[in-house]
């Protein structure tokens, strides 16, 4: 079973239906080899933790005794400090197939970032004002983090003065800190080159939707006399962002991580709900609701969610029926 293609698996196993939420009786799993035994330290320590905060099912009805997570609230956000703990001080490793170390922490510290506060509630998902507030800035602290890497490099690159207007020497990188979230370096640099208007436009980013909708009737103004085509690309996305609007040729040019922390940042109204985060970036592959498992990579401007090894990896997606869920198969 293990060699056979993965197209070929309804051949001698019945998938799922829609409502099926069963248990899994199959699973494939690939571990990727490491340039050192960090990884397979990284797991054992791990599954000593959850075998720690785990105990045997009481169902009589099992073949074969299974181990569950303990139920308390409590134990689970202990659980998830430990792992997050591990994680944190394991021995750095970049896996020549699958993920490092670092993305192994940014996994956990995600889970802190969504289920943290509601472990602490006795479990129970706060719906209250201050807890989505709570949550969401815990979301954009994590993409915060978790773009920083890409925002770095993108800085340390060479940019070029842009042709549409060579007094402005500064935006691109303004704008690289502004996806990134860095607010107050992104202030501090439009101040730098004497650019007071924009630093103070851009300390405002995260102001309430008063301050967004007056920039974005100024928008509509500038398109309305034409005004709009002498501001230039990197200023004008800027400016659309800060009226929540979406440049979306900017937008299609970042990796999929920085265009949800536009989403979460600056696209979205001020107090929005993980759910409406999700449904906002959803929402620039095709109508509300869409399935980003269905649509065709290819036909999008849009980069979809995928993680960092497949710009090292050769991706092919594989359908068996038109009715099924995608599988992807990653070749080393």
């Amino acid at each position: 079973m293990s060699n056979a293609a993965m197209c070929e698996l309804d051949r001698y196993v019945r998938g799922r239906a829609d409502d099926d939420w069963s248990e899994a009786v199959v699973a494939r799993l690939q571990l990727g080899k490491a340039e050192c035994n960090a990884v397979q330290d990284l797991l054992s320590r791990q599954l000593a933790s959850l075998l720690e905060f785990s105990t045997s099912d009481a169902d009589t009805a099992r073949p074969v005794a299974r181990l569950v997570v303990r139920q308390s609230p409590a134990d689970r956000k202990r659980l998830l400090d430990t792992l997050l703990a591990d994680a944190e001080s394991a021995e750095e490793f970049d896996s020549t197939f699958g993920v490092s170390s670092a993305f192994c922490v940014e996994v956990w510290k995600l889970c802190e970032a969504l289920w943290g506060d509601d472990l602490l509630n006795d479990g129970i998902p706060g719906t209250d004002e201050q807890s989505v507030v709570s949550r969401h800035a815990n979301l954009l602290a994590w993409l915060k983090d978790a773009v920083a890497k890409s925002t770095d490099r993108e800085l340390a690159a060479s940019n070029a003065v842009p042709d549409d207007d060579d007094k402005d020497g500064h935006s691109e990188k303004v704008w690289t800190l502004f996806v990134g979230g860095r607010i107050l370096e992104a202030c501090k640099l439009c101040k730098e080159h004497g650019d007071l208007n924009m630093a103070a436009l851009i300390a405002q980013a995260s102001g309430d939707p008063l301050f967004r909708s007056l920039v974005a009737r100024q928008l509509r103004a500038w398109r309305e006399c034409g005004a709009e085509a002498l501001v230039g690309g990197a200023r004008a996305a800027l400016l659309a962002l800060l009226g929540a609007r979406a440049p979306r040729d900017r937008l299609a040019a970042l990796d999929w991580p920085r265009a949800l922390h536009v989403c979460a940042r600056y696209l979205c109204p001020q107090i929005p709900t993980l759910e409406r985060v999700v449904r906002k970036y959803e929402s620039f592959f095709g109508a509300d609701g869409v399935d980003l498992a269905t649509v065709a990579g290819e036909t999008l401007d849009m980069r979809l969610p995928a993680p960092d090894y497949c710009d090292r990896y050769s991706v092919s997606v594989d359908t068996c029926t038109e009715d099924r869920r995608q599988v992807v198969v990653v070749f080393v």
